[in-house]
């Protein structure tokens, strides 16, 4: 059960700003001074005869390459009681029945993965992100004792110096549940698409250069 949801988010000044406060060195796939260089080359004019052949000072750069980064995390909720199943139940019908922040829920899932503040996230975000929100009586994630419920969060980077290039960050998350013989009863899926000109590139290589890690939560 569960479906594919895709989004385009545009973020306010205020989140902007918020996501760009973060300090971020350029990350060791290519650097940012190089990525300048060959995006100065590669989108001048003057550098190219009218037949497409370098004419520009230097040997000919490669304009046509595409560096794509991707990394993640998992948080794995685990529900030890009865009543640690009820209490998420309970809370995700609440929630699946109204609209929710959805782009507030973003900003924090990215703030929470460079922080490192995985165990932190709420339902409510959770919520926002991995729910259809025109479609208020959609399935949910129900569990009971015993089951696990995980979330996968990756974002990926993928950038070129070609003038027609299109340079790209998304964040693609992930909600499913597993019974106590580890059989899956729903998943979720929500891809949601950041536009460079709002999205700091130093924070777009540092989340896709994250390695996987894991964090445990025990909901109560």
């Amino acid at each position: 059960m569960g479906g594919v949801i895709n989004r385009r988010l545009t973020l306010n000044a205020a989140d902007a700003q918020r996501l760009g406060a973060i300090r971020t060195s350029a990350g060791n796939i290519i650097t940012a001074e190089e990525r300048r260089r060959l995006e100065r080359q590669c989108n001048n004019r003057l550098n190219w005869s009218d037949g497409g052949h370098w004419i520009g000072s230097g040997p000919e750069p490669n304009c046509f390459q595409l560096s794509t980064i991707t990394g993640g995390a998992t948080i794995v909720y685990q529900f030890p009681t009865d009543q640690a199943a009820f209490k998420w139940n309970t809370e995700w019908q609440k929630l699946i029945m109204r609209t929710g922040h959805f782009a507030t829920a973003v900003v924090t899932v990215i703030v929470a993965t460079t922080t490192s503040g995985l165990a932190g996230i709420a339902v409510g975000t959770l919520a926002a992100i991995l729910k259809d929100e025109v479609q208020a009586m959609i399935p949910y994630p129900q569990v009971s004792r015993g089951w696990r419920y995980v979330v996968t969060i990756n974002h990926t980077f993928r950038w070129s110096p070609h003038p027609w290039g299109r340079n790209e960050f998304y964040q693609e998350m992930s909600g499913t549940t597993f019974d106590t013989a580890g059989r899956s009863h729903y998943r979720a899926v929500a891809r949601t698409e950041f536009p460079m000109d709002v999205m700091p590139e130093n924070l777009a290589i540092r989340l896709a250069s994250m390695t996987g890690s894991t964090t445990t939560v025990q909901y109560q």
